[in-house]
């Protein structure tokens, strides 16, 4: 229901003329900020890549009180997996994040169009980033077959 049609129900059932406008003007806003709180990026296979859609994710999560650390370390995990583990035979590459909120749960997407999710054999890392990122996650799947698809949705807390 639109804000010109919430006016309209009102008026009809109270015969009064409806709500008042800054509370049409704060509906408004509402939808208008809901609407905003989504990004879509296109980054270069770079280490530096990590930080950079950290940074994104968190100016677009900017003004809301959610816990931001658990964004911050799944949105790292999954990009630098998608730099170290999708372009390993590669010098250059692309890694794709999509995020979006709604109803404090934020989903985010993150594609590699690389060899797919498997250990890198010059960098033996711990292979923590993909259990951490489930232990934080409420939801995660994963796609790999002529690349990698991770899809991660995060339920999101209020400060403590």
């Amino acid at each position: 229901m639109t804000a010109p049609d919430l006016g309209r129900e009102h008026r009809t059932r109270h015969g009064d003329p409806g709500p008042p406008a800054w509370a049409v003007q704060v509906y408004r806003w509402l939808v208008a900020v809901r609407a905003s709180r989504s990004l879509k990026l296109e980054l270069p296979a770079v280490p530096q890549s990590a930080s950079r859609a950290r940074h994104a994710v968190a100016q677009m999560l900017h003004g809301l009180d959610v816990d931001a650390w658990p964004v911050g370390v799944v949105v790292s995990e999954a990009v630098t997996n998608a730099v170290v583990h999708g372009y390993r035979d590669s010098e250059s590459g692309r890694v794709e994040l999509e995020a979006s909120l709604e109803r404090r749960v934020l989903t985010l997407v993150v594609v590699d169009h690389g060899v797919g999710m498997s250990p890198h054999p010059e960098r033996p890392g711990l292979g923590l980033g993909l259990a951490l990122i489930r232990r934080l996650a409420e939801h995660v799947e994963l796609e790999s077959s002529g690349g990698t698809r991770l899809l991660v949705r995060l339920r999101l807390n209020p400060m403590s």
